[in-house]
């Protein structure tokens, strides 16, 4: 997860999540019909959030996205980097996990 769903996770910030972004295994982002099938279930489309899936990294290289905290939400620094391009209100969410998880 990342974004404003992995914000929710490690720092949380806001009383919704706007949206639900996630990184997706290269091998599975890659496979056809796959990701419509997993927008057709589970709580995340039933929420009415936007959800993007983005072609992640292989298996064998994920170990330098991973924050070790929960194991499913990426690394701190591309957590920060991915709000920040999200617009106003996540520089300002950016901003919040630095000073609360990152310790500057």
């Amino acid at each position: 997860m990342t974004g404003w769903l992995g914000l929710e996770r490690l720092a949380a910030f806001s009383t919704s999540t706007p949206t639900y972004e996630a990184y997706v295994d290269a091998e599975i982002f890659d496979q056809p019909g796959l990701k419509r099938s997993m927008t057709d279930r589970g709580p995340v489309v039933a929420d009415g959030g936007r959800v993007t899936f983005y072609r992640g990294m292989a298996k064998r290289e994920q170990n330098i996205w991973r924050t070790g905290v929960d194991g499913t939400t990426v690394s701190l620094p591309r957590l920060y980097a991915d709000l920040l391009r999200s617009g106003v209100r996540g520089r300002d969410a950016a901003e919040h996990l630095r000073e609360t998880r990152m310790g500057f």
